[in-house]
């Protein structure tokens, strides 16, 4: 039985996406924060720079 020609690459544009407005809409939708919000947007790209960096959560109080 042979594979279909886009089988083996079906899911490679999700690992190309670009994650931010995802994590934007969601805290905009949790949070119901303004639909342009520089606040999500700051957190987003803090998160993403500290993940990039691979920086560890730090203890509660440290």
């Amino acid at each position: 039985m042979e594979a279909k020609k886009g089988v083996n690459s079906r899911y490679a544009t999700l690992l190309a996406r670009d994650v931010l407005p995802v994590q934007t809409a969601h805290l905009k939708e949790s949070f119901e924060l303004a639909p342009a919000s520089k606040l999500a947007e700051a957190a987003c790209m803090a998160t993403n720079q500290a993940i990039e960096a691979g920086k560890r959560t730090r203890e509660p109080g440290a």
